[in-house]
């Protein structure tokens, strides 16, 4: 790692401190007045909206996969977080351990949902592969609303607030920076090469389908 880079690693992670210390230390005070608690709200909005764009850019971006069902994914996760917080609930846990076991449970459900789209869309590309996932975002949207786990169409009530800005906001940097640390690892170099030609990276020994899996 050259110095210049080192530097503006440090700088980026200084700011982002200084970014949290001053958001922090607002709410705290009541440095917005009567829309202080409005706009925490927005601010860990943004958090959980930076992660889910992140993830995003991954699939689109960096894996070149034309996919418009990540809101289904999304929606998997978060469906199953809420309903494994509200079930450990009153168990002894503390509000950060039960947030974390959500959030991991949400993650892994998701990363199935994942897989069980993948194996059969995987030699699908392009406009095929959209509606596929398109057509998967839709049918968990349709489930959703007439499951009786999932509070039907009036979707669930009485889900546990455990999700506070700082708590989100080191959730949301920890997730870019493993994705950071992702796209350059020899992994994610290979899933480039396979966006820019999969023909010619399946002809180099590349296992095309495990990566895209």
């Amino acid at each position: 790692m050259t110095q210049k880079r080192a530097f503006s690693y440090l700088l980026n992670a200084a700011g982002v401190l200084a970014l949290f210390l001053v958001l922090s230390a607002l709410f705290a005070c009541n440095g917005f007045g009567r829309s202080t608690t409005y706009v925490e709200g927005v601010c860990t909005t943004a958090c959980y909206t930076i992660i889910m764009v992140a993830s995003l850019n991954l699939v689109v971006g960096f894996m070149g996969e034309f996919s418009l069902g990540h809101a289904g994914f999304v929606s998997v996760g978060a469906y199953t977080s809420a309903i494994v917080s509200s079930a450990l609930a009153g168990r002894g846990l503390s509000d950060l351990a039960l947030l974390l076991v959500a959030v991991l449970a949400g993650g892994v459900m998701a990363g199935l949902a994942g897989v069980l789209v993948g194996i059969p869309a995987l030699r699908l590309r392009g406009d095929y592969l959209a509606i596929v996932t398109m057509a998967f975002a839709e049918i968990i949207r349709v489930a959703f609303c007439n499951f009786a786990i999932t509070g039907g169409g009036r979707t669930m009530s009485g889900i546990l607030k455990l999700s506070t800005f700082g708590r989100t906001f080191w959730i949301m940097v920890a997730c870019v920076a493993v994705m950071f640390l992702f796209v350059r690892s020899k992994f994610g170099r290979t899933v480039q090469a396979i966006r820019e030609d999969y023909i010619a990276a399946e002809a180099s020994g590349i296992n095309v389908t495990f990566y895209v899996l």
